[in-house]
């Protein structure tokens, strides 16, 4: 490469990459007008990401709309309680595209924590897993008593709990 100019692409504001343009022959200086309309081009592919990120959220959230009335619907059909729990987490997974969900209900006689409707989950996991007691709770927990979000359950303090994750190779 002789001769070498890098326009910048932006996508929004936020910075994508280049779009480089090169001479091989011979050692060039870029005319002002080359530089603008390599620039145009940039602007113009930033534009076209952006609008395909746009497009791509609009078809997510009309999916995830489509299947959150597919889910009323299936739920409004379903009257007997722990169904409705089946249900719940059928369509958690369904339309989260996640690999599992739980609901668990605090049991006071227990002084823990029991899973009472679960989907994609091993049935060996849940009967080791449950019950949870209030203790083991609390490290889901934030500091302000919040939900913890958990990045990786495996960089959780080393316990009984998460030694039964890793067993089973839970990593979020």
């Amino acid at each position: 490469i002789q001769s070498l100019v890098l326009v910048p692409v932006f996508v929004g504001e936020s910075f994508w990459g280049f779009l480089g343009f090169d001479e091989c022959l011979y050692e060039r200086t870029w005319l002002p007008a080359e530089i603008e309309a390599m620039q145009i081009a940039a602007d113009t592919l930033g534009a076209a990401i952006q609008r395909e990120q746009n497009e791509h959220q609009v078809r997510t959230a009309a999916a995830r709309a489509k299947a959150l009335v597919n889910t009323a619907a299936r739920l409004s059909q379903v009257t007997e309680y722990h169904s409705v729990l089946d249900a719940i987490c059928e369509e958690t997974v369904r339309v989260l595209n996640v690999p599992s969900a739980t609901i668990s209900l605090f049991r006071e006689e227990m002084q823990a924590f029991e899973f009472v409707a679960h989907a994609g989950l091993p049935e060996a996991f849940i009967e080791e897993a449950t019950p949870v007691t209030k203790a083991e709770m609390e490290q889901f927990r934030s500091s302000d008593g919040t939900p913890a979000v958990l990045i990786d359950v495996q960089r959780l303090s080393p316990s009984p709990r998460t030694q039964l994750f890793a067993r089973y190779n839970f990593r979020t």
